[in-house]
């Protein structure tokens, strides 16, 4: 559930992004989808994508605990009945 939090946050700032640049800079919300992803000069691709990924790598391992917890506990409450 945290990852897809993540996807959905992320997914929406970049969408809002490009909305925000379309109005500033007049033209079309895929122009600014684009942009965003390729030709962003003020951050380095590499920070981003580190950045991003790192964000997922946590939001998976988060998912993996919390699955793991809520499957010993409910091995843990068959053993008792």
């Amino acid at each position: 559930m945290i990852t897809l939090s993540y996807f959905l946050t992320f997914s929406s700032l970049w969408v809002l992004t490009a909305l925000f640049d379309s109005a500033l800079y007049h033209y079309s919300i895929w122009e600014g989808l684009k942009y965003l992803l390729f030709n962003e000069i003020s951050m380095d691709m590499v920070y981003l994508i580190s950045g991003l990924l790192i964000g997922l790598a946590f939001c998976i391992v988060t998912d993996i605990r919390l699955y793991r917890n809520k499957k010993k506990g409910n091995q843990a409450k068959g053993n008792k009945n």
